[in-house]
């Protein structure tokens, strides 16, 4: 398979990082990752976990991601930085990260009160970003 990150289990051949997180998840709930993805029998749960992992996925990559990108990535390749995008991925994150604040100040984390895949789909770009703060994402981590 050419696409990374790739998962090969026992011939079950997997690829997208979410994906994969979700799989083993549910796979291999008795062997320590219980609780990652609430249990299908509760509705509610569930949801909230859907939200949660929704909001990651299409409120938070899609920038924290253009942060990296131009301020880790390019400036490691030798290309230009569009200060201009970072500037517009620093605004929406911040914006975005309202709206976190207000669930989290409701709740230990984005699902309810234990960490699931949805709070953890968050460290890549987020410590990434959040570790290149002299790049003006002190703004947004700055909170």
């Amino acid at each position: 398979m050419s696409k990374v990150p790739y998962i090969d289990d026992k011939g079950f051949g997997l690829y997208e990082s979410r994906a994969i997180g979700r799989y083993i998840a549910l796979k291999y709930a008795g062997q320590g990752t219980q609780g990652l993805i609430p249990s299908h029998t509760d509705v509610e749960a569930t949801a909230i976990f859907e939200r949660a992992a929704s909001l990651e996925y299409a409120q938070f990559d899609a920038h924290a991601s253009k942060i990296v990108y131009e301020r880790v990535l390019h400036t490691a390749m030798g290309l230009p930085v569009d200060e201009e995008a970072v500037k517009y991925a620093i605004d929406q994150l911040s914006a975005k990260l309202d709206a976190y604040k207000t669930i989290l100040s409701k709740q230990a984390y984005l699902a309810g009160e234990t960490v699931t895949l949805a709070d953890l789909y968050h460290i890549p770009w987020g410590t990434s970003a959040k570790g290149k703060t002299v790049w003006a994402v002190e703004a947004v981590w700055g909170r």
